[in-house]
């Protein structure tokens, strides 16, 4: 029988229950519950600072738009890494197959699709909204503007890349990928438009990264470890369990 779009056997069948289903719903139940932790303790630590992180989010047509438009790069670059897997990044690719896609696999398009959007809205709410736009904020009363600007970008781009420190290589991606975000929202001004590109981006790099191997059940949670959602490939941090 099926539940949800998940297959379950019935005891009186005969037929053994598919193994690891449960540990993909508890994957995505932590995915979930971290993407969208991050976000509402961005909000509550701008909110004790004194720094509103959502300040600059506006709902424009023309910004996601251009959060569409600005997904373009990531995901050529990501087909490139993927297909020209050569030098650091045949090991950033197998990065990715041994870490990446086996947490994804039992996962279906609706849920990559609600982890890709809490990942995209929490993460740049913290990294861009609250890090950077807060840092920038902060030493306008100190220096000249544009450079309080720049070291802004440059402050959240390396925590950004800190978080998502699986490799050498993988971290540096992820800060490059954090001045691009980062330069997409002093470009527009609004907060939503990197967002999109880092929610659209993730969503669109799970499918094709997962394409056709999605049937293949989640392994279980190591219990003293932790797994990664990741960056370019895509950008979660690894949710930690305890």
């Amino acid at each position: 029988m099926t539940t949800g779009g998940i297959e379950i056997d019935s005891p009186d069948n005969g037929n053994v229950p598919r193994a690891g289903l449960p540990e993909t719903w508890r994957i995505f139940t932590l995915a979930v519950v971290f993407e969208g932790g991050l976000g509402l303790l961005a909000c509550a630590i701008g909110w004790w600072c004194g720094y509103w992180p959502l300040q600059t989010f506006r709902l424009e047509g023309v910004d996601f738009f251009w959060g569409i438009v600005g997904t373009l790069p990531l995901l050529a670059g990501l087909v490139w890494i993927d297909r020209h897997p050569i030098g650091p990044f045949a090991a950033l690719k197998q990065v990715v197959q041994e870490i990446l896609l086996p947490m994804f696999r039992g996962f279906r398009a609706w849920q990559l699709l609600i982890v890709a959007i809490l990942a995209g809205a929490g993460e740049e709410i913290l990294f861009r909204g609250l890090l950077q736009g807060g840092v920038s904020a902060w030493l306008e009363l100190y220096v000249a503007a544009h450079l309080a600007t720049v070291i802004g970008l440059a402050v959240a781009s390396l925590l950004f890349g800190l978080m998502h420190h699986i490799t050498r290589m993988y971290a540096t991606i992820c800060v490059l990928v954090g001045l691009y975000l980062g330069g997409l929202w002093i470009l527009t001004g609004n907060l939503l438009t990197a967002i999109i590109v880092h929610a659209l981006y993730d969503f669109l790099a799970l499918l094709y990264l997962l394409r056709g191997s999605r049937d293949v059940p989640a392994p279980p949670l190591d219990r003293g470890g932790s797994e990664s959602s990741a960056a370019l490939p895509p950008t979660a941090p690894v949710p930690q369990q305890d």
